[in-house]
């Protein structure tokens, strides 16, 4: 019986802790995204993502800004996009936009996980 009792612990303590973590991953994910969709649409871009929902599995999230003017302040606040790029691959493309070149630069540096893309014309920096 005492053996038994050791296999059972061993295999259902883990199976239980690891349910926990997915539990609590899933949440902070949930929270992240509705703070990213959030700031995105105040910023007056459109979010979402084209591949279906699976459970506590990741996907594409993409993040398009077009004919925006953008704030430094704006861009300083998409920084909340991070947080999803444990779990999701996430894209920003900006066309047409107030941009400019040194913007870009640092928008990329201060999201390094996602990927930063430029249609349009870049404004020269003055």
């Amino acid at each position: 019986m005492p053996q038994r009792r050791k296999w059972v612990l061993g295999i259902w303590v883990p199976a239980v802790l690891f349910a926990i973590w997915l539990g609590v991953r899933e949440i902070q994910d949930r929270t992240n995204k509705r703070r990213a969709y959030s700031v995105v649409r105040e910023l007056g871009g459109r979010i979402g993502s084209i591949t279906p929902p699976i459970p506590f599995s990741g996907s594409e999230i993409v993040v398009v800004f077009r004919d925006v003017e953008l704030q430094k302040s704006g861009l300083q606040r998409l920084s909340v996009l991070n947080r999803l790029t444990s779990k999701h691959w996430v894209s920003l493309r900006f066309v047409d936009t107030n941009l400019s070149r040194r913007e870009i630069i640092e928008l990329r540096q201060m999201l390094p996980d996602c990927h930063v893309i430029v249609a349009g014309e870049c404004h020269d920096d003055q």
